[in-house]
């Protein structure tokens, strides 16, 4: 996959919309900061697990290439 085209899949996911006009309606006053912290600690988490689950896919597709 091109660099720019993983950029843009980052740039534009949804998690990273919410989080960036979370931090817009924080900066603007019109969100308390502790909900921008749960918005941002949801964001991490989401992008953990993800990660997570690619991993383990990718390590169960490898197994299962070497039974065959």
């Amino acid at each position: 996959m091109k660099i720019s085209n993983r950029l843009m899949d980052i740039f534009f996911s949804r998690k990273f919309l919410a989080v960036a006009i979370a931090s817009v309606m924080c900066w603007f006053g019109k969100i308390e900061s502790q909900y921008w912290t749960i918005i941002a600690v949801a964001y991490i988490g989401a992008n953990l697990a993800d990660s997570k689950i690619k991993k383990k896919n990718m390590e169960g597709e490898s197994s299962d290439k070497s039974n065959l």
